[in-house]
């Protein structure tokens, strides 16, 4: 539970982006130009009085009314009666004007109140229920209970009879005083004795409400608080205000003058002059005991009065000096408020309630109240405002409903806001803005103009504090409310539990914590061990902390650790000691079914700020891979045609969650007319929604939707595949977008990611519509980034008008299990004409120009970049190939590849004119270009690198064929025409997999005729360059061509330029997630002397380039043979050496679990770029192998000298990772 309460330096905490001074000065123009800010300045010699050490709660009090007792300490709106001229029944209604009462005037209704308890025998540690809406009258009756010793329970407004009736069993209540709203809700929980206030008896509904309660048998005795008055100030006639005409005209019905009940006319307050009130009696009986230092120990409640007899005199307690009391006997029992469950009371001491009293600044206030007293905010914004001696004015109307008309006549110095109340500023806001801003002609000022106006005219112009707590606030409605006021919105934490504020401005609070610790919570990926910063369950310990619940010593073992620690259940972030970050509760995470974490209460503060919905209930299940939602819409979406309602709202929902993942994203919603309430039981009295509660009412209805949603989906397939041969391609491919990522009617200009696919639902999509266009629709096609749905839709247009084109089915049989070399011949392929007329072309020698494929890859990069520094110094250059719409848009693409480092982009700028780039796809016929660039192209050209694939471990063959095989056999076209071209092929160790005999140059049709198809860990790549390799052996054999085979490993950093270091790669991902998660396992592999097999980017290029253009076939296996023990286990070594925290896990298992669940719990922006989409590549140790696995005398022989990976290139990883924004150093 999250509570916020005084901040601490108030004048130099305004917001960090505005001017610091800003507050000095709007406080020292307050206190000189406004009268009331002024002359409520507190006391200096009182506030000392106050926070002196020792002082008891009852000490605190009586010196606040003592030193104040001329000020006006409470304000309410002000009542008139009006009579219904149709019915004759005389209701009270609002006016727009506060009244007050002074502390004297307050200090003698308490008197009034102690005196009748007393002389019903009620005393110290007696328990006195009160229900109702917080006003002057409940507070009267709170202070007369703590000046008794008596030991309060307050009840939630809208918790319903049996909830009440459950506190009420559980702490057996001497009286229970109610307000005449929650009259029926007391009589039918079996209340006691009955107070009834906030009674008017010229109220006609109020006596119906009263005779009602009084004709039921079951209910005790029933008293109304002016009943009360009266007889105090019968029999104090000489010394009470109480006993004056217009003081009790607001109780008995009656106004100055001795106007009838039914008058439309309204009474002024009296302004008495009375002692100050004395808050301990001498008459009082010892107050009962909590073992504060023992959560194990039940308080003992419902004493009676010294010598067990009633008292008899009803006069008020004399103003001797204090009884003895102990600070640590029971005052109050807070009900936690059941958000999360059955409500639990939280045990108070008088020291603990006094401390709200104690720890005040001393500043001027005046502030509006609307926070019941059942909730610990409530109560302690309450006392420090009294402790000031400021003006607590109280809302007229318990649901908010009256806030803004509340807020403007109060004009406060001082808000306590709650994330519902900024939502509803906003709205205002947006309201107010839309109505002033002509969309013909947008006025930039409007903006600002509203809100200055929200600020000096709904909010008064004199706020100088702002406080925001009980539930997080989203960071774009916190941001809103500090420029809307200017002034920083000060954030707090605390807890019914362990008291408030422990937390301020993400600072602790010291005092009252004491100490505090974070604890893994491993289901949910939080660990000390977190990088950058440690993260976990927030324990405390603080000197406000409750002893136990009452009556509960069986959940002290659940709110107290062995260490007597209080378990917050809240999840925190630990940037630096005592500066801690509030992330979530622990039971507001929910994992969906693909293992996708979300926040629901982080989703649900995004959403409420959408300008159509009022409040949101987000609802999901770890069955389910997506979440739902009940909105209420706000009134002016009410107003929509029902027709347009759904669709407005998606949109409003849509308009906020740019920065949302497409799993956090609602793919459906309830719509609910009624609002959530206190009331209804779905809010609690601060207005937090109570999730069981929801859940109660709407889960079965949304469970409903998930079920029609899943039935739906299937409808729709199973429409598409009746109809689809009869509907126009794009209508299907819309609508098979819409029946796989279920969304809504997409756009013909979207991309299938923006809707929310990735890589495996482009698989599915992919298959779907292969199925219902008999069309291969590859992956690759559907993921490029110029593939819209309408290009899509153009794409199987375009196959189906051409010849039949080659796919993997055409090739090896459609869903075969096996694949054969035979099966890849060039005459697939490639005209038969072109293959016999190959040989006879000139052969292009000493290339000019080069033609690089997939130059903006990684590797491809720094072979373009090679490549540019040697043709460039003589006048050659090098072309580049780019997926892209446009020339321009291609070579952009490029060059943003390079922009890591000011040097590296100066030497590219500088080696441009060198630099052609076309836009193009390798895999369309003749890479989709115009006839007669695919013919400049064959003319120009002398050398080929072919570097460009789709790299994917997870898609199969047939998804990668392509890509990857067709791209090829389109690169070996354009080396046979017009001249032959040498060919520079980019492989991949993988291709060895499922080889016999391999050899680094022998023939790869020989040593793997066969292929396995399967849903290996990269089983579909190897597959796809292994088929690439049998075309380009057959190509060079057949046609005469030169080409050589360069088959990688782990490429990794380029060992000078920062920030070039490939991101999406296996190693690149492991080494960031074991930085930022802080977890290795004690050893990757299996016993045994291991060495990992990797090499710099710039050697591998280098390499490449140099080794290519021999006459034949030649294949290298460009890999790091060297048996030196350099591992990933050294590479933990080096890291952990240089200062990163890491801890070894024994148990690989265990390391693994929670390896995974660390990085799930990460949020989506950082966890796209961990090993967490390859993780099944860790799933066991490796084997241990010294040196590669494959051989490479070749390579050696023909390169030299082969490095070995350094600690200096492993440290630049981390530099690099860093630079690019995905680690903290």
């Amino acid at each position: 539970m999250r509570e916020v309460t005084e901040s601490a330096g108030q004048v130099s905490g305004v917001r960090e982006m505005g001017d610091r001074g800003r507050l000095a000065d709007r406080i020292a123009r307050l206190y000189a130009e406004d009268e009331q800010v002024r002359a409520a300045q507190p006391s200096p010699d009182a506030h000392a009085a106050i926070t002196a050490p020792g002082r008891s709660l009852g000490e605190i009090v009586d010196t606040v009314f003592a030193a104040y007792a001329e000020r006006p300490a409470v304000g309410f709106r002000r009542t008139e009666v009006v009579v219904d001229s149709v019915t004759g029944r005389s209701t009270r209604r609002v006016l727009p004007v506060f009244d007050t009462l002074t502390y004297s005037e307050l200090g003698e209704r308490v008197s009034a109140i102690v005196a009748a308890w007393h002389a019903a025998g009620i005393g110290a540690g007696d328990v006195i229920a009160v229900g109702g809406f917080t006003g002057p009258d409940y507070l009267a009756i709170d202070l007369a209970i703590i000046r008794l010793g008596a030991v309060a329970v307050p009840l939630q407004s809208g918790a319903g009879p049996a909830r009440w009736r459950a506190i009420l069993a559980e702490t057996a209540p001497r009286v229970l005083a109610v307000d005449v709203a929650h009259l029926g809700v007391a009589v039918e929980a079996g209340a006691p004795e009955l107070l009834v206030f906030d009674f008017h008896g010229d109220d006609d509904e109020h006596r119906d409400a009263l005779a009602a309660a009084r004709e039921r048998d079951d209910v005790g005795g029933i008293r109304t608080l002016p009943d009360l008055f009266d007889e105090y100030a019968r029999r104090t006639p000489g010394e009470s205000a109480m006993g004056r005409e217009q003081s009790a005209a607001r109780y008995v019905g009656r106004t100055p003058g001795g106007s009838a009940a039914g008058s439309e006319q309204s009474a002024a307050p009296a302004q008495p002059t009375v002692p100050p009130l004395s808050m301990t009696s001498a008459n009082s009986a010892a107050p009962a005991q909590v073992d504060a230092p023992s959560p194990n120990s039940t308080p003992q409640v419902g004493a009676s009065s010294p010598d067990g007899s009633p008292h008899s005199d009803v006069s008020a307690p004399d103003s001797s000096p204090h009884a003895e009391t102990d600070d640590e006997a029971l005052a109050l029992l807070i009900y936690t408020s059941g958000s999360t469950g059955t409500p639990k009371g939280a045990m108070y001491s008088r020291r603990l309630v006094a401390h709200a009293w104690r720890f005040v600044r001393p500043q001027s206030v005046i502030d509006l109240h609307f926070l019941p007293m059942s909730h610990i905010a409530g109560r302690m914004s309450l006392a420090k405002t009294l402790a000031r001696g400021g003006t607590a004015y109280f809302a007229a109307a318990q649901d908010m409903s009256s806030w803004f008309d509340d807020v403007a006549l109060v004009r406060p110095t001082e808000i306590f806001v709650v994330p519902r109340i900024c939502e509803m500023i906003f709205a205002r806001y947006n309201a107010e803005l839309a109505r002033r801003t002509n969309p013909a002609n947008p006025d930039p000022t409007v903006a600002e103009q509203v809100r200055a106006d929200i600020r000096t005219t709904v909010l008064g112009g004199r706020v100088i504090n702002a406080l925001c707590g009980s539930a997080p606030i989203a960071a774009p409605l916190r941001a809103f409310m500090e420029e809307l006021l200017e002034l920083r919105l000060h954030d707090g934490y605390g807890s019914t539990e362990a008291g408030s504020p422990l937390i301020v401005n993400s600072r602790v609070m010291r005092p009252p914590v004491l100490d505090y610790k974070l604890v893994d919570v491993p289901e949910l990926g939080y660990f000390s061990t977190d990088i950058p910063s440690p993260r976990g369950e927030l324990l405390l310990k603080t000197a406000t902390m409750i002893s136990g619940y009452f009556r509960r010593p069986d959940l002290n073992a659940e709110i107290f650790d062995a260490d007597g620690f209080y378990r917050t259940g809240d999840i925190v972030a630990e940037l630096a000691p005592d500066h801690l970050v509030y992330l979530d509760r622990r039971n507001n995470v929910l994992k969906l079914a693909q293992g996708e974490f979300v926040t629901i209460a982080k989703l649900e503060s995004v959403f409420a700020t959408a300008e159509l919905v009022r409040q949101i209930f987000v609802y999901g299940n770890s069955t389910q891979s997506s979440l739902l939602a009940v909105i209420v819409p706000s009134d002016e979406a009410l107003r929509l045609p029902p027709e347009d309602l759904r669709a407005s709202l998606r949109a409003s929902l849509l308009a906020v969650a740019d920065d949302l993942e497409p799993y956090e994203i609602l793919r459906d919603f309830l719509v609910e007319p009624e609002p959530f309430t206190v009331d209804n039981g779905l809010l609690s009295g601060i207005g937090k929604p109570l999730r069981p509660k929801l859940t109660e009412r709407y889960g079965p209805s949304l469970e409903e939707l998930y079920t029609k949603l899943a039935q739906d989906q299937q409808d729709e397939v199973q429409a598409l595949r009746a109809d689809a041969a009869g509907l126009p391609v794009l209508e299907t491919v819309a609508r098979a977008a819409r029946a796989i990522l279920g969304c809504e009617s997409p756009d013909s200009e979207a991309h299938f990611a923006d809707l929310g696919g990735d890589s495996l639902a482009a698989l599915s999509y992919s298959r779907l519509l292969t199925e219902l266009l008999d069309v291969d629709v590859p992956v690759s096609t559907i993921v490029a980034p110029t593939a819209t749905l309408a290009a899509i839709a153009d794409y199987v247009d375009r196959e189906r008008k051409s010849d039949q084109r080659v796919t993997a089915a055409t090739i090896h049989g459609r869903n075969s299990a096996t694949i054969a070399a035979t099966d890849v011949a060039l005459s697939s392929f490639i005209d038969t004409d072109l293959i016999a007329n190959a040989p006879t072309l000139p052969l292009a020698d000493d290339p000019q120009t080069v033609l690089v494929t997939g130059a903006n890859g990684y590797l491809g990069r720094f072979l373009a970049l090679t490549w540019l520094e040697r043709l460039a110094p003589r006048g050659g250059k090098i072309i580049c190939v780019i997926r892209a719409t446009d020339d321009d848009t291609a070579r952009a693409r490029l060059l943003a590849v390079f922009d890591t480092d000011p040097i590296l982009a100066e030497k590219i700028a500088k080696l441009a004119p060198a630099l052609e780039v076309r836009a193009g796809d390798v895999a369309e016929p003749e890479f989709g270009l115009a006839q007669g660039e695919w013919a400049h192209l064959a003319n120009e050209v002398d050398h080929i690198v072919h570097s460009a694939a789709l790299v994917n471990h997870v898609l199969p063959y047939a998804q990668l064929f392509g890509p990857n095989v067709i791209g090829t056999a389109e690169v070996i076209k354009l080396a046979v025409t017009s001249k032959r071209k040498s060919i520079s092929f980019l492989s991949t160790v993988a291709v060895a997999a499922q080889c016999t005999n391999f050899s680094e140059n022998g023939d790869i049709a020989t040593m793997s005729p066969t292929r396995v198809v399967d849903d290996s860990y990269a089983n579909g790549y190897g597959n796809s360059k292994w088929a690439a390799e049998v075309l380009l052996r057959e190509a060079s054999a057949r046609m005469s061509l030169p080409v050589t085979v360069f088959r990688s490993d782990m490429i990794l950093a380029h060992r000078d330029y920062p920030g070039q270091v490939n991101v999406p790669d296996l190693f690149t991902r492991l080494l960031l997630s074991v930085l930022r998660t802080g977890l290795a396992p004690r050893s990757f592999y299996r016993p045994g002397r291991a060495h990992y097999d990797g090499l710099p980017a710039d050697f591998v290029a280098t390499a490449i380039v140099e080794l290519s253009g021999a006459p034949g076939h030649r294949a290298y296996n460009v890999v790091n043979p060297h048996d030196d023990a350099i591992s990933l286990d050294t590479f933990v070594d080096w890291l952990i050496e240089a200062g990163h925290p890491i801890t070894r896990v024994d148990d690989y298992a265990d390391w693994l679990a929670r390896f995974e669940t660390a990085l799930r719990a990460m949020p989506e922006v950082q966890r796209a770029a961990t090993v967490l989409p390859l993780l099944h590549a860790f799933r066991r140790p490796a084997p241990a192998r010294a040196g590669s696995a494959l051989p490479a005398d070749d390579f050696h022989q023909a390169i030299g000298t082969i490095p070995h990976l350094s600690r200096e290139l492993i440290g630049k990883y981390v530099t690099d990772l860093a630079a690019l924004r995905l680690l903290t150093q």
